[in-house]
């Protein structure tokens, strides 16, 4: 092995160096031009995921109970409802029969 280098030498391997830099660097570049890319995308995709927990959270917390609870009042409603005709048609039809009678 050799214990010194000319100055050709020294300068070929630190010009090899600065174009190893100069290639890594241009790489780096890229690298964060498609990660700042990527994060812009990234960080749409989590508002929007945001967004839709946010939505999911407020329908089954506040809307759900809301409509299950109007839902099973109508049902009241309409069973009463029946009831009351069923009741009428009772007394018509006993009223039918007395006058047939």
């Amino acid at each position: 092995m050799k214990d010194y280098y000319t100055k050709s030498e020294i300068d070929l391997k630190l010009q090899h160096t600065e174009d190893e830099d100069n290639h890594i660097i241009s790489k780096l570049d890229a690298i964060l031009e498609q990660t700042i890319k990527t994060n812009g995308r990234v960080n749409k995709l989590e508002n929007w995921r945001s967004l839709l927990v946010g939505g999911y959270i407020v329908f089954t917390g506040f809307l759900l109970p809301l409509i299950g609870y109007i839902y099973f009042e109508q049902q009241e409603n309409l069973k009463n409802e029946i009831l009351f005709n069923q009741e009428q048609i009772l007394e018509n039809h006993d009223d039918i029969k007395e006058i047939i009678q």
